[in-house]
């Protein structure tokens, strides 16, 4: 969830997350991180887990309240964040190695620093209009079934 927030993938959704057999041992685990890619613009409407959840102008406050929804302390999640802040700064390192053009390089730089900045911001985000779980359309039907957030 900060990986996605902090790195501007604003694409993510349910079927990028999946979990793998241990045949062995019949346990599951989570599968490696996939589909992680800079999709993010601002004006844009989208339908990713982090803008639906977070808005498009996400607080640091509201990532902690899920994340203590789902058991992470104060702490840990301040780790985790400091983590991901940290390789996310080291984004020009690993574009220029693998021969990202300088104008994509930028580009990435200026909305993960934009999103930094909302980050830290105080206050209630930009939400986008999104349906509540159980909610329907017009014709009662029930559409899109909702987000929820997720770690």
């Amino acid at each position: 969830m900060i990986f996605n927030v902090r790195a501007g993938n604003a694409d993510d959704h349910g079927k990028n997350h999946s979990f793998i057999l241990d045949e062995d041992t019949r346990s599951w685990a989570l599968a490696p991180a996939y589909d992680l890619t800079l999709s993010f613009s601002e004006g844009r409407d989208y339908s990713g887990l982090f803008p639906n959840t977070f808005g498009i102008s996400p607080r640091l406050s509201s990532l902690a309240a899920v994340a203590a929804n789902a058991g992470v302390d104060e702490d840990e999640f301040r780790q985790i964040d400091a983590a991901v802040a940290a390789a996310v700064g080291r984004w020009p390192e690993f574009a220029m190695s693998a021969g990202v053009p300088v104008p994509d390089l930028a580009r990435a730089q200026n909305v993960h620093s934009g999103l930094a900045t909302s980050l830290a911001a105080e206050g209630r985000p930009e939400r986008p209009n999104v349906r509540s779980v159980g909610d329907h359309c017009e014709d009662g039907s029930p559409g899109r079934s909702g987000v929820l957030p997720l770690l």
